[in-house]
């Protein structure tokens, strides 16, 4: 009688057991499906945050600009003209534009989960945001960058720099967004600017694995159109392609091919390309010999400026190593180009890029 009571007993722990996993597993699905299914409802926001504005100070990085620049040269070899190349839009008509992949804010750590306690992380990311600040920029746009991440101790990278920086607009671009209880991980590429952004949309590339977009996300692109004085405008195309698959940058470089093609503003195109010229060091060619940049270059209609190959100090990958140049600024044929800079930071496993647009005819 005993050993039926013992069985018994056993028999409804198995089962209430049983019961807590599956109910645990459904749970689990459950948070996970639901932040998949509301992920591209907040695939973008576009923020307003007057209070975030600054005067900033053009210092010594003003300097540094015209000095390292000159190392820069267009496609026919000819090295720009730096008058006026280290001022804001509203005070020289120039557009000073940068882009930066600030790595989650993890430094040069190897992993996410690297780069320190929230207090360490938030050191660097006010670090950035001082870089941001004395660069005096009219816009810049970030890759990888964490808005609601468990690595990166939950902090909003993008409102965080916006705040310290002085941009009052910015738009966030979430490419991966999924979450489980006490878990999360949100991020894509941010937009910030001193300038009013009055239209912010998705530009579509292809997952390097399908089964991989449905599950967590994929790197896109977001197009943003910003609103500079005297009514002039300029779209800003934020940049992140596969890391993995040079097949896969070059069909992604199409589709920004077709944006450049969509009736609007001149167009840059400013980011992580993860992709680099045929002849440039470290190139990764596809199976037809072609790169992503090269395509982008020729085929799709874009320019932009060429660095001397033999000078490491403008290479933008890796920062502490430099020996590639995978992130870039290239604009369509109403713009050009006239100035470009890669600052040796090394608050992230990138280098920033940071340059001068101008507009080829008379602007508003």
């Amino acid at each position: 009688m005993q050993e039926a009571t013992v069985n018994t007993w056993r028999q409804r722990v198995g089962r209430w057991s049983l019961l807590l996993l599956i109910a645990v597993f459904l749970s689990l699905t459950g948070c996970y499906t639901s932040s998949r299914l509301m992920s591209s409802s907040r695939a973008i926001q576009v923020f307003d945050n007057p209070s975030y504005n600054s005067v900033v100070n053009l210092g010594a990085t003003g300097v540094s600009a015209v000095q390292r620049a000159s190392h820069w040269r267009d496609a026919s070899g000819t090295r720009p003209s730096m008058a006026d190349t280290t001022q804001s839009f509203s005070k020289s008509g120039r557009l000073r534009i940068g882009a930066y992949n600030i790595a989650h804010g993890r430094g040069n750590g190897s992993d996410n989960w690297d780069g320190g306690n929230q207090g360490e992380r938030e050191d660097r990311l006010r670090e950035i945001a001082a870089f941001l600040r004395d660069s005096e920029l009219d816009v810049v746009v970030l890759n990888e960058v964490d808005f609601d991440s468990s690595w990166s101790h939950r902090v909003n990278q993008a409102e965080f720099l916006a705040r310290e920086a002085g941009f009052p607009y910015r738009v966030e671009h979430r490419n991966f967004d999924a979450a489980l209880p006490f878990y999360s991980w949100r991020f894509g590429n941010a937009v910030l600017s001193r300038h009013p952004i009055s239209a912010a949309r998705l530009v579509e590339h292809p997952a390097y694995a399908r089964w991989e977009g449905i599950l967590a996300g994929q790197k896109n692109g977001v197009v943003c159109t910003v609103d500079l004085p005297n009514d002039n405008q300029v779209r800003v195309l934020a940049v992140h392609l596969s890391h993995r698959s040079e097949r896969t940058r070059i069909a992604s470089a199409r589709m920004i091919a077709e944006e450049r093609k969509r009736e609007g503003p001149p167009l840059i195109a400013i980011g992580d390309f993860n992709s680099t010229p045929t002849d440039f060091p470290h190139a990764e060619p596809d199976a037809s010999g072609q790169t992503a940049l090269s395509w982008l270059l020729g085929e799709g209609g874009f320019t932009t400026l060429f660095p001397a190959t033999e000078d490491i100090g403008q290479m933008t990958y890796s920062s502490t190593t430099p020996v590639r140049v995978i992130d870039w600024i290239l604009v369509d044929d109403e713009l050009r180009l006239l100035s470009q800079e890669v600052p040796p930071l090394t608050l992230s496993d990138h280098r920033p890029i940071i340059g001068v647009v101008g507009w080829k005819s008379h602007q508003k």
